[in-house]
């Protein structure tokens, strides 16, 4: 029997909690005959998930503070891992844990680490960058102590083998929650007559929200009938109010619909009641939102990247994400074509066929994480 630590500290907002939560529920119901201690992040209930097998660890809240992120992790949770008699480490984290004794898989899914060029890191406040600048100081410092690496998409693969020169990465594709659509009721967001190009996303730097102004002072000038849907909070980022108050000023509250963040189980009915999925984002690692539309028969439109292109391929419509003239070329390309538009959207239906189950995915993590070392 294996004594693994699930560091899920970090999976506490974007697709974290997710991942953690289905991962569990698959954990859980297993066989396993390993024990297992999960230490949990800040504002997530994972109690239900406690068994013989399954301990979750809910350290003191201030060492979640990200402030104290370089304490917690370099003398914390080693004396943690040691006194739990850790054989093996699943870090959902954007940190390696500085632990040499003990195997560490890694799930690599922080995309600031590998885009050190991007425009994202101009665009965002001094708070952001410093705060990133320094987090990523610390995942060079201990990224030797990873034994094994995983990542989603070949792209994140390629980016970490030429930056870091690192060799033992696997690529595992994330799968996607889709039982709920088949119970979830019916839920009615009253959304305008028009196109909808949803954007179904938290406030981040990276999701370049800000270039929907020039997009919707251009919709709006030339009297198009396009809506974009955003689903944002004030409480995600101290840009949202500036954000959303400039878009009230400038009248664009008709173009550029906010309606706050969207519960798991509503988020079917939001797909069945939008026309596509609109995103301008500058980097990730792997975007959910992008198969789910794909699952939903929604046609995508994205920024044309190497993370984007790998998960859509000949599924999505593709634009220069810093440039709004692009993307409005790109929607009135593909709703001028209905041939166009129709085998974008059958690709995708093809490609989500594809998904692997929460089953499998949890399987083959569990097939590196007990794997002895040679």
């Amino acid at each position: 029997m294996k004594r693994i630590l699930i560091n899920g500290l970090s999976a506490h907002s974007g697709g974290g909690p997710l991942f953690l939560n289905n991962y569990l529920t698959i954990l859980k119901k297993s066989d396993n005959h390993n024990k297992y201690y999960v230490l949990s992040p800040e504002n997530i209930a994972l109690k239900k998930f406690s068994s013989e097998r399954i301990e979750i660890v809910d350290i003191k809240r201030g060492l979640k503070d990200r402030r104290l992120i370089p304490i917690t992790y370099k003398y914390y949770l080693p004396k943690l891992i040691k006194s739990l008699k850790i054989d093996t480490i699943f870090n959902l984290a954007d940190i390696p844990i500085p632990v040499k004794s003990v195997k560490q898989v890694f799930l690599f899914d922080w995309p600031y680490a590998v885009y050190p060029e991007n425009y994202v890191w101009k665009i965002m406040d001094l708070k952001s960058f410093i705060t990133k600048k320094i987090k990523l100081f610390y995942f060079k410092l201990f990224l030797s102590n990873i034994s094994d690496w995983v990542v989603q998409t070949n792209a994140i693969k390629k980016r970490l083998e030429r930056l870091y020169d690192i060799k033992n990465i696997k690529i595992i594709p994330n799968a996607v929650t889709l039982e709920h659509t088949k119970k979830a009721p019916f839920y009615d967001f009253k959304l305008p007559k028009g196109t909808i190009l949803l954007c179904l996303s938290r406030y981040y730097p990276l999701k370049n929200l800000e270039i929907f102004i020039p997009l919707a002072e251009e919709i709006k000038k030339r009297e198009l009938d396009f809506k974009i849907v955003v689903t944002i909070h004030e409480s995600q980022h101290q840009r949202v109010k500036p954000f959303l108050s400039k878009i009230k000023d400038k009248g664009l509250d008709k173009i550029i619909i906010n309606i706050g963040p969207v519960e798991v189980e509503n988020a079917p009915s939001l797909y069945k009641q939008c026309d596509a999925l609109l995103m301008p984002s500058l980097i990730e690692t792997y975007c959910l939102h992008y198969v789910e539309s794909m699952h939903h028969k929604r046609l995508i439109l994205t920024s044309d990247m190497d993370f984007s292109r790998e998960v859509c391929g000949d599924a999505a419509v593709y634009f220069d994400p810093l440039n709004h003239h692009s993307i409005l070329e790109a929607i009135e390309k593909i709703y001028s074509n209905d041939t166009l538009r129709e085998e974008k959207i059958y690709n995708g239906s093809i490609q989500s066929e594809k998904i692997n189950s929460w089953e499998k995915v949890v399987q083959m993590y569990s097939d590196i994480i007990e794997k002895t070392e040679d």
